[in-house]
């Protein structure tokens, strides 16, 4: 078959032009009349045109040759198990469409790549929100540990006043069972003085019986006395004045015995209330002797958990002061790929829209 020249040299330049294109490509040369007279077939793409045959219609080919213009057309896999690109470009001779050279390309790389850059685009956008919520939760935990670092401090401070508040209460609760025991040992004074008080008491009071029998048996004698005076007449009549005062002598003896029972009475009644408040400041003190020892035992038990507590608060504070330094590393480390990822997100960025 006779071919004009811009045909023919097409025709000729046509495997040289496809190993130019770095994708998968077919190239096709057509005549006026659709009739195929060139086909350089790619590795995956056929559409199975053959030489010689005519060109489906409807094709942007044929729309090429119709325009006088190059055109552009695109088609998924569903043809030909590839997606490609149609580019129809018209050899034109005397201002008029000879011919065309299509040019069909696989996008499948393409989509791939497209594919591969909108996955890159979105891990990197993922990767950015994800570095930027780790640095705000490191800086949050951060923040965390330094207030719980502050708070320990102020609890150790608390912790040594309440120690010495404690070993102060517990000297206290000492001096306070010294100061019973004293006043036990007084009220063991007061007891003893008491009964020998009432065993001066009961002796006052077997001398004053006697006293008073004493004081009966004169008065019997002076009465004796008084009756043998007034036997005697004028000359009983001195002893009978003496008798009368022997009488009052006894009735006095009598009456001062009397008013030494009474008080001996009042007394006592004094030494039996004086021995009851003995015997309830002895259970008082015993009693509170028993406290103070509990109390001053609680003191120890109290001082002892607070040294073991401020033991330990001292031991949290200097872990969280390590792990704060860690946490600042980790900041430091989370603000460094939050900058590396918002980089990366840019980069993907740039290269979806070069993509496009």
């Amino acid at each position: 078959m006779s071919l004009n020249a811009p045909l023919e040299v097409i025709c000729q330049l046509l495997p040289g032009l496809h190993m130019s294109y770095m994708d998968d490509t077919q190239l096709i040369v057509v005549d006026h009349a659709m009739r195929i007279l060139a086909v350089v077939p790619g590795k995956q793409i056929d559409l199975g045109l053959k030489i010689g045959e005519i060109a489906p219609s409807g094709t942007v080919s044929e729309r090429a040759l119709k325009a006088g213009r190059v055109l552009k057309d695109e088609r998924d896999a569903s043809a030909f198990g590839v997606p490609y690109q149609s580019v129809a470009i018209p050899i034109m001779q005397d201002n008029e469409a000879v011919g065309v050279l299509a040019v069909v390309t696989s996008t499948q790389a393409r989509q791939a790549m497209q594919s591969a850059e909108q996955d890159l685009w979105q891990h990197a956008e993922h990767l950015a929100a994800t570095a930027e919520e780790t640095h705000a939760a490191v800086t949050h935990l951060k923040e965390t540990f330094d207030m719980l670092a502050r708070q320990a401090s102020v609890i150790q401070d608390g912790m040594a006043s309440t120690e010495q508040f404690t070993d102060a209460g517990r000297q206290t609760i000492q001096s306070l069972t010294v100061h019973t025991e004293t006043l036990g040992s007084t009220m063991k004074g007061v007891g003893s003085a008491r009964e020998a008080l009432e065993g001066q008491v009961t002796t006052i009071s077997q001398s004053t019986s006697l006293i008073q029998d004493i004081a009966r048996q004169t008065n019997l004698l002076a009465l004796n006395a008084a009756i043998e005076a007034a036997r005697a007449g004028d000359a009983g009549r001195g002893f009978a004045v003496v008798a009368e005062e022997v009488k009052k002598l006894s009735e006095g003896s009598r009456d001062a015995t009397r008013h030494i029972e009474e008080t001996i009475a009042g007394i006592g009644s004094r030494l039996v209330e004086l021995s009851q408040a003995v015997a309830a400041a002895q259970t008082a003190q015993a009693a509170e002797h028993e406290m103070s020892q509990k109390v001053s035992a609680n003191f120890l038990d109290i001082g002892a958990a607070v040294r073991e507590t401020a033991q330990a608060l001292h031991a949290i504070h200097d872990q969280i002061q390590a792990a704060t330094s860690a946490i600042e590393q980790l900041t430091a480390a989370a603000a460094l790929t939050a900058e590396q990822a918002t980089q990366v997100s840019g980069l993907a960025t740039r290269l979806r829209t070069q993509g496009q």
